[in-house]
């Protein structure tokens, strides 16, 4: 195991710990009829793929078809096509994804994680938009 293999891992039982997210993705759903794969198993394959810094859906796809998150899907142990994944996510149920995000910040503040708007010194920031249009936000929504 490299060592960057390590600290995915490590940054992992940190959120199944810590935040509970394990937990608390098995309370979405979607409006899929007899799904094959449950919605939890494909948050969790989307969440891994924004850990991992997957930067597209083809790029997610092709880690899917190369096996790398076939230990993660527990369901007749075959990773979810794109196709399923873009499904459940054109259709889920976006309060309960609100309510997991409200949850992870309240925990953030209260393990003070965020204090004085950096987490571990480094700030935080987000950038909206494509192709140079974008506006960057720092700090809970404040211009830059």
């Amino acid at each position: 195991m490299s060592l960057r293999e390590n600290y995915f891992l490590k940054l992992i039982k940190y959120i199944k710990n810590v935040y509970h997210i394990d937990k608390q993705i098995g309370h979405i759903s979607d409006k899929r009829i007899n799904p094959t794969y449950k919605t939890s198993e494909i948050i969790s394959l989307v969440l891994m793929g924004f850990l991992l810094r997957v930067q597209s859906f083809n790029e997610l796809n092709l880690m899917i078809k190369s096996g790398e998150f076939n230990n993660l899907i527990s369901s007749n142990d075959i990773t979810p096509k794109i196709d399923t994944i873009r499904n459940s996510l054109k259709t889920i149920n976006l309060d309960s994804l609100r309510k997991i995000n409200n949850s992870i910040i309240r925990k953030a503040v209260r393990n003070k994680v965020l204090n004085e708007g950096t987490i571990d010194g480094y700030t935080v920031a987000a950038i909206d938009g494509v192709n140079g249009g974008g506006k960057m936000y720092e700090n809970g929504g404040r211009k830059m």
